[in-house]
């Protein structure tokens, strides 16, 4: 499923987030540790981050179903553009749902992240591949894990949460079996 995080950003963790249930528009900053670094953030920032990691999957994903030269690898990568791209609508719905506007293309350092694999060929692009959605996935895992773990966390953002985890520990799984079996070709 598209995570994101995926399904996940490297750039400008989230950590907390929070939507006034009462008053439009109304939110609360506060800090948190995600990924070893302290970020301050809102249910929007979380969101957006959620949602531009899914789409750097998907991105990522589609290359890697055409390019990659392991069939494992193919296979994983067109299960990661359906999976993800679920999660995407279902997310981008929570964010409609909720007033947010999500961004519509990567930026920065993911938009590099896309550039760097494409320009890979071969058995170093499927290890170039799987070695990233391990990172991402690793990532995402934790992400949702704490938005389960947050009693402060937005009610829907908690539910999609909680519904899409387990679908990212199973690509992280794959991805690390994958990452095995490519270390011994």
């Amino acid at each position: 499923m598209a995570l994101a995080p995926a399904c996940s950003p490297r750039e400008d963790r989230a950590a907390t987030d929070r939507v006034g249930d009462t008053v439009a528009g109304a939110d609360r900053d506060t800090t948190a540790t995600l990924g070893g670094s302290a970020a301050a953030t809102t249910f929007e920032e979380r969101v957006s981050e959620l949602a531009t990691g899914g789409m750097k999957e998907v991105e990522l994903a589609s290359i890697a179903a055409q390019r990659a030269a392991n069939a494992k690898v193919k296979d994983f990568a067109r299960r990661l553009v359906s999976d993800h791209r679920k999660a995407n609508n279902e997310l981008r719905q929570l964010a409609s749902r909720n007033n947010v506007t999500l961004p519509q293309q990567l930026e920065g350092g993911q938009a590099d992240d896309v550039q760097e694999l494409a320009q890979r060929q071969g058995a170093e692009f499927d290890r170039a591949f799987i070695d990233r959605m391990v990172e991402d996935h690793q990532e995402t895992v934790d992400r949702l894990q704490e938005i389960g773990e947050d009693a402060e966390a937005n009610p829907d953002l908690k539910q999609w949460a909680g519904k899409t985890l387990p679908v990212i520990r199973q690509h992280l799984q794959t991805a690390q079996s994958l990452q095995q079996a490519l270390e011994t070709q």
